[in-house]
């Protein structure tokens, strides 16, 4: 009988999550090692959620959940079921225990047998996609569970034994030699009624360009020989991203490498072992893994197997987005895989639009944005192309050779913000020299329980240019029941590290990190709010000339909407001397971060900028009240860019940055005259820096 078959899949699926767990103790289950990583007993209950949620409820009208507040707990990414705990605090349930966690495994399990044992085979096709799709569901996060306890386990310094496995020795003296393919259209994509994500089909037609690939997957012995050559040393075999980020964060040699003395070690989990050179380290699926592990012991999980546990029989309303049936299977699958996993998803890297099938639906099509939700195949980080190189190395090259090709040259300050930049400027804000920051912090820290008071419950709070996310947390602190916050920031790797902070302090917040260019035109989340509050502090509106902030306020006022609210702080005009030090500090960090712009062109853009001949300089500009930021040329000297050839006199300089600053009674009437009306002023002790409340005007 067809409905026994999938009731044995079923039960062997669910049978070899629970014994990856015998090895684990108790204490192993609420590991959360960092906030990429889950606990194993979320893995168990989403999983078993899953099943409850598409399978039991999807398709019984009048089903009542095992327990009324697990939907909440164990969603990971179903946006049309609801609410969801954040991924970077699942560490902190310790509630419901790891006992109760089983009790609801085998609760669903026997719920399922249950429903699906008397379903004839032409009724059982009807919810079979969805039954196939929880089961290779709930295989990932067998994998995901293997791989976030190796994490976890790692950090320990223990270095504690997950299961001893017997390791496989490869051939290591194979002669690599590399297949060349030529130039051809293909096909890509899946294409017969086995199983598949969405994300792997349909299948389609592309062209591929010529490539060669090694005949022998990459050794450890390989790769340590990369290593030894000074792989992690040279710039030539990255692309630009990594290379930063192998800079950045020191890397010297994959995660779980380490060298001791004269030989090196791998953290595995079977414990700490002298590396395999033969293994293909990289490339060893967790499924060959599975059938090696042998338990190190059982531990107390097995007795939790055993032992009998009532049920809750709480109601809850049922889910009335969830449709009834195979319907709701497509809906479900674009919940897991959100991004093609075939040719068109690379070669968008550098186009102009993002690629629809790559953006939140809230998005359109024709900006340059993204919104970055968290992978929704959770290890595999899938995210869309356009927030993986924020703003494209198209219109990068664009705004470039088009500020260099001016009679008085200059550089968009937008594209100071790749993450070496944005750390950088968090440690300009901390300079002594550098007043705005602590001024404008200490207004908040004054007055930000006044300030979210005006704003009102149930806000949707914007900030463009987030940053570091520091000042908005003094408003969230005190903001009564905001409904969500999206920041936006062209650089997504550090919003997203910010986000996940910021996640992790304020759990029950609903954060949706938007990258792209704020000066463009905007498109917010429609999430449902009372009224929406735009915080745009820092005095960035400063760095646009006069007619274009007013432009930006303008749009601001639109993107509000009636009884919209703008919080703007601004930098007060003052004496020079007040000024310009807090652009010329003394440790030299304002002009790292000014000629790092030019290090930026050169690795993203295969410029060949002689940084060391551009001398940083920043000066009070009286007449038309703003400090500007330029790069000096210290000699006659040629720059190439792509195909373009720039030259500089000695003395000749790049304007990089110019902040304006102002006077409140005339900002006043500018933002009059673009849609707000000005309600309240607070400014610090010294009159140096204003934080400003606006209200869009029903005029």
């Amino acid at each position: 009988m067809l409905s026994a078959m999938w009731l044995e899949k079923y039960r062997r699926v669910r049978q070899q999550t629970e014994e990856l767990c015998q090895p684990l103790a108790i204490d192993d289950f609420q590991l959360q090692s960092m906030p990429d990583c889950s606990p194993p007993k979320w893995h168990l209950a989403h999983t078993t959620w899953f099943f409850e949620t598409f399978l039991l409820a999807g398709n019984n009208p009048s089903y009542r959940p095992f327990h009324p507040g697990y939907s909440f707990l164990f969603n990971s990414y179903y946006e049309a079921v609801g609410e969801r705990w954040p991924r970077p605090a699942r560490g902190l349930l310790s509630r419901p225990t790891v006992e109760e966690v089983f009790a609801y495994r085998r609760a669903i399990d026997e719920r399922i047998r249950e429903w699906l044992d008397p379903w004839s085979e032409s009724s059982l096709e009807s919810i079979r996609p969805v039954l196939e799709l929880g089961l290779n569901h709930e295989q990932q996060h067998q994998e995901l569970l293997l791989t976030d306890i190796k994490h976890a386990f790692s950090v320990n310094p223990l270095r504690p034994v997950f299961a001893a496995s017997e390791t496989a020795e490869c051939s290591s003296d194979q002669r690599l030699h590399w297949l060349t393919f030529p130039a051809e259209v293909r096909q890509i994509g899946h294409n017969d009624v086995s199983f598949a994500f969405d994300n792997e089909s349909p299948a389609h037609s592309v062209y591929v360009q010529s490539f060669q690939i090694s005949s022998h997957f990459v050794t450890n012995q390989k790769f340590l020989a990369f290593i030894e050559d000074g792989g992690y040393r040279r710039p030539e075999f990255w692309l630009s991203d990594g290379w930063e980020t192998c800079l950045r964060l020191n890397w010297s040699a994959p995660l779980y490498w380490e060298r001791d003395g004269g030989s090196w070690r791998q953290f595995t989990l079977g414990g700490m072992r002298s590396l395999s050179l033969g293994n293909r380290g990289a490339v060893r699926k967790h499924q060959r893994e599975f059938s090696r592990l042998r338990p190190v012991s059982p531990g107390p999980v097995r007795r939790l197997f055993r032992k009998r546990v009532g049920l809750d029989r709480q109601p809850l309303r049922r889910l009335s987005q969830l449709p009834s049936g195979c319907r709701c299977f497509g809906r479900i699958q674009r919940q897991v895989h959100v991004q093609s996993d075939g040719a068109p998803g690379r070669i968008m890297r550098d186009a102009r639009r993002p690629h629809p099938p790559n953006l939140s639906q809230f998005l359109p099509t024709r900006r340059p944005l993204a919104v970055l939700r968290h992978p929704t195949c959770e290890g595999h980080c899938m995210t869309s192309a356009s927030s993986t190189l924020d703003l494209t190395r198209a219109q990068f090259m664009h705004d470039v050779i088009d500020g260099l090709s001016r009679p008085w040259k200059r550089l968009p300050p937008k594209y100071f913000y790749d993450a070496i930049g944005s750390r950088l400027f968090d440690r300009i804000s901390e300079l002594d020299e550098y007043y705005l920051t602590r001024s404008e912090l200490a207004i908040m820290d004054r007055h930000a329980a006044e300030i979210s008071a005006r704003c009102g419950p149930r806000t949707l709070l914007i900030e463009p240019g987030a940053g570091n996310l520091t000042k908005v947390r003094r408003l969230l602190n005190h903001l009564p029941d905001p409904v969500g916050y999206v920041p936006i920031d062209v650089s997504s790797e550090y919003l997203r590290n910010a986000v996940w902070r910021l996640a992790w302090d304020f759990p029950r917040l609903r954060i949706v990190p938007v990258v792209g260019d704020f000066s463009e035109s905007l498109e917010i989340p429609k999430i449902p709010a009372d009224r929406r509050v735009l915080f745009f502090p820092g005095s960035t509106i400063g760095n646009f000339e006069p007619n274009e902030a007013d432009d930006l306020l303008d749009h601001f006022a639109q993107l509000l909407g009636p009884d919209g609210r703008l919080i703007l702080g601004v930098d007060l005009r003052k004496a020079p001397a007040i000024l310009e030090p807090a652009y010329n500090d003394a440790g030299g960090v304002t002009a790292a971060f000014n000629r790092n712009l030019l290090e930026r062109i050169n690795r993203e853009l295969g410029a060949n900028f002689d940084v060391t001949a551009f001398r940083h300089l920043a000066y009070y500009n009286i007449e038309r009240s703003r400090i500007e930021m330029h790069l000096v040329s210290g000699r006659e000297q040629d720059v190439r860019i792509a195909d373009r050839r720039f030259s500089f006199r000695t003395g000749e300089s790049i304007r990089t940055e110019h902040s304006y600053k102002f006077d409140v009674a005339e900002l006043a009437c500018r933002a009059l005259a673009c849609g707000f009306r000005l309600e309240h002023v607070w400014t610090d002790d010294r009159g140096y820096f204003a934080v400003t409340y606006f209200v869009v005007s029903k005029d």
